[in-house]
């Protein structure tokens, strides 16, 4: 633990070696899709925020000029796995969720 703060653990490296880069494209590629929900949902159609990975490194090597608006997943702060959250209402609803 860390001296004051008790009950905090510090985890150097949780992974088996090679399986960091398996989850961070499981989180980076493959869960932002659908039916999986994420914060780039309320603001896109479900095609705009298909495949952003793809489309992100398109962008990146693509530059159109000096200043680059960020990629989509630039954008991507959240992906729900499972039972979505409603912000408005603050539940999990059992008739909103995917398979996990």
């Amino acid at each position: 633990s860390l001296q004051g703060h008790p009950g905090f653990l510090f985890i150097s490296n949780p992974f088996l070696r090679g399986s960091q880069a398996f989850w961070v494209r499981q989180c980076l590629k493959t869960y932002p899709q659908k039916p999986n929900v994420c914060n780039l949902d309320m603001h896109m159609s479900p095609s705009e925020t298909q495949d952003i990975w793809d489309k992100s490194a398109y962008l990146l090597r693509h530059p159109a000029g000096t200043r680059q608006p960020k990629t989509l997943l630039e954008k991507l702060r959240w992906v729900t796995l499972g039972y979505h959250y409603n912000w408005g209402s603050k539940t999990y609803s059992a008739d909103h969720h995917t398979a996990f």
